[in-house]
């Protein structure tokens, strides 16, 4: 009976032992599912990111080459516009200095 008793003690620490190492796997395994449960929703969610961010470069973008028109716009209309009156302004010194030089020869021409 001392052998019998020794069996089963042994074997009752044998399945105390498996049952405490089941746990502990059981513990493991639930802490890689979740794991996995994470990686696998943020490996989902990236594609999304990528949407998004594309989306949002895209619309900078267009944005910027919209800026850009619009200040090259402004950019040509103060160019014409300073052209413009440079033209004027030569106009009206070409005509200063005609009329200088029609006086200056009417002076000359009554001394």
């Amino acid at each position: 009976e001392g052998e019998h008793a020794s069996l089963k003690d042994s074997y009752k620490k044998t399945i105390a032992n498996h049952e405490e190492t089941s746990q502990k796997l059981e513990k493991r395994v639930i802490t890689i599912e979740d794991r996995l449960e994470k990686i696998e929703a943020f490996m989902n969610a990236l594609p999304i990111w990528k949407e998004n961010l594309t989306s949002r470069l895209d619309m900078m973008k267009e944005d910027i080459k919209m800026r850009h028109k619009s200040l090259s716009d402004k950019q040509k209309a103060a160019d014409e516009e300073f052209d413009h009156h440079r033209q004027v302004t030569q106009g009206r010194l070409d005509s200063l200095t005609q009329l200088a030089h029609v006086a200056s020869e009417s002076r000359q021409h009554q001394q």
